[in-house]
């Protein structure tokens, strides 16, 4: 029973907030109110078609392969749409314009490659990316891994004719012949055409769903902190020690407690906003790590605010000031794929960034659990070391 102290305590905790209707009201319709207005006021001006990107790329290759990519793959209207190809030579400095963001990415295919996907050899397509990980980074990564795919089908085809002997002028013919009787995709553009087609433009509904579930997970787990503080204030803390209760179970069920509190909340904007506004969240476990991940990170800033406070005052004075400057910074008030390329580097210190980075993968760039798996990392990482931070803190008082 006693392993089990850590989850009273966080039922206990979560029971006390949906008890206080005020706080609900704060916490779960307050968010659904500003996605509402925010993506009402700014949809005219997101609707803007924007103006083609930039993307570099360096073709070293031969063959026919490589130059298929930018003269036949960015040639269909959903990418021609949307980017303009310019050819470079020199990389390094082509890597400084992506990560200045003057360039959406830069593809660079290795000298080669052709001769590589014929005989078997390392096929491999390089892809930077803007330091904002940026909507159209992202389709443009998208369909060079839709490309990839496309010919590693090939490539098994091309090693098993190979190997049977059967090449000669009418390899490639032969090849194709064969792929379009085993159904493998037999024209490489109808795919690449609907990779490309899926990289939507971002809305501002959508995005500020995000954004706002964002902050207000920030909000909340940081009031959770204040509540923390008055119970070590009203010596609630004390008498907790003087029952079957050790500090680590107690810091760990106040942990708990905050992650419940911000899954719920998070969990609702989620669902309202997908019911009501018809917001897109893109792929459902991809969206479930994601905010599991930015839930833990959260409530790891809540306990660190909780242990660092000494009043109920401070602590609230100090999560509003953590919750309005990483949603500042971090793009919940403004759009972190149109802030400068400083801001968008200073936007990695916060909680706020990472997810929504995350977020934007999976609902502008058909990304999946995989895509997002860096992000979900870093925030639940961070959480951890923060909570861990706390407990530190705290061992003092509660021990």
């Amino acid at each position: 029973m006693r392993g089990l102290i850590p989850f009273y305590i966080a039922l206990k905790d979560l029971l006390v907030l949906l008890k206080d209707k005020k706080a609900l009201l704060t916490l779960l319709a307050t968010p659904l109110v500003l996605i509402l207005v925010l993506g009402s006021a700014f949809g005219s001006f997101w609707s803007e078609k924007a103006a083609p990107s930039p993307v570099l790329y360096c073709n070293d290759d031969q063959g026919q392969w490589g130059a298929f990519l930018f003269e036949e793959v960015f040639a269909l209207p959903a990418l021609k749409e949307k980017f303009t190809l310019e050819e470079t030579r020199d990389l390094e400095s082509a890597r400084e314009l992506v990560r200045s963001g003057k360039a959406a990415a830069l593809i660079h295919i290795p000298a080669g490659f052709s001769a590589a996907l014929l005989e078997g050899g390392e096929a491999r397509i390089s892809v930077w990316g803007d330091p904002g990980s940026s909507v159209r980074a992202q389709v443009v990564r998208a369909v060079v891994e839709r490309y990839a795919l496309e010919l590693s089908s090939r490539r098994v085809v091309y090693q098993t004719l190979g190997e049977l002997g059967l090449g000669g002028e009418e390899f490639y013919p032969r090849a194709e012949r064969l792929l379009e009787a085993l159904q493998l995709e037999p024209r490489i553009e109808d795919g690449l055409q609907r990779t490309a087609a899926g990289g939507m433009e971002p809305e501002a509904m959508d995005y500020y769903a995000a954004a706002m579930g964002v902050m207000y997970l920030l909000m909340t787990t940081t009031t959770m902190a204040g509540k923390f503080v008055q119970e070590r204030q009203d010596r609630t803390l004390a008498r907790m020690l003087q029952a079957p209760a050790t500090p680590r179970q107690i810091i760990l069920g106040k942990f708990m407690g905050v992650f419940l509190t911000g899954a719920l909340q998070f969990a609702v904007i989620i669902l309202a906003s997908a019911v009501i506004f018809q917001v897109s969240w893109g792929s459902l476990p991809g969206v479930a790590l994601l905010a599991a991940a930015s839930v833990c990170g959260a409530a790891g800033i809540g306990m660190l605010v909780a242990a660092l406070a000494r009043t109920p005052s401070t602590a609230d004075a100090a999560g509003l000031f953590v919750t309005l400057t990483m949603s500042a910074l971090g793009g919940s008030m403004y759009p972190l794929f149109v802030m400068p390329p400083l801001m968008q580097a200073a936007s990695k210190v916060t909680l706020n960034s990472w997810a929504l980075q995350g977020f934007m993968k999976l609902m502008f760039a058909g990304g999946d659990l995989q895509s997002v798996a860096l992000e979900a990392a870093v925030l639940a990482v961070a959480g951890l070391v923060l909570c861990l931070a706390a407990s530190y803190c705290l061992r003092g008082e509660a021990g």
